[in-house]
């Protein structure tokens, strides 16, 4: 007979412990969408996705409060960490992008999202320090990948890549050969 598998309660909890902030740009491509039928006159259309905006937002907003409340530590290791910690401004594009949608029809609740995101947006960006051993001596001696894209010449090019290569993503300064 086989061990039984974890239960629903502790995938749940596992899931929840590693919920992404990322998740937010489904509510943002979505409200991208709804924007973008509701110009081209599209109102049904529209106000459907509008609903699923909001309907995912509120789910993501309600979860990763939890997610708060119950994993505090690995919140606040993904907010500050240099490559994972980018993914908390899917929040600030998903509430922009909604306040953008309904600013018309409810304009306190717009400016609210709007104030929320731009408090968001400076304390990711301003008020979160760097980790120590997040700087450009770690970030060089992390593994760096190869390959097109990576620092150096592409696939079957004899040109360099135009992307930065690898640290800058991790330190958030160019490198050295891009000066």
């Amino acid at each position: 007979m086989a061990p039984p598998g974890p239960t629903l309660g502790g995938r749940l909890h596992a899931a929840l412990r590693e919920l992404s902030p990322g998740y937010f740009a489904a509510v943002m491509a979505t409200g991208v969408v709804s924007v973008g039928l509701g110009d081209d006159d599209r109102w049904l259309l529209s106000r459907i996705l509008l609903v699923l905006t909001v309907a995912a937002f509120a789910a993501l907003v309600v979860l990763n409060g939890w997610r708060l409340l119950s994993h505090r530590a690995e919140l606040v290791d993904d907010f500050t960490h240099p490559l994972r910690g980018f993914g908390f401004y899917t929040f600030v594009a998903a509430a922009d992008v909604l306040a953008a949608r309904i600013a018309d029809a409810h304009t306190g609740v717009a400016l609210g999202l709007l104030v929320i995101a731009a408090s968001c947006w400076l304390l990711r960006g301003c008020a979160v320090p760097r980790r120590p051993g997040s700087g450009p001596a770690s970030a060089r001696s992390w593994p760096r990948p190869t390959g097109p894209g990576s620092c150096g010449r592409s696939a079957g090019s004899r040109w360099p890549s135009r992307r930065p290569c690898w640290p800058a993503y991790a330190t958030a300064r160019p490198c050295r050969r891009w000066r």
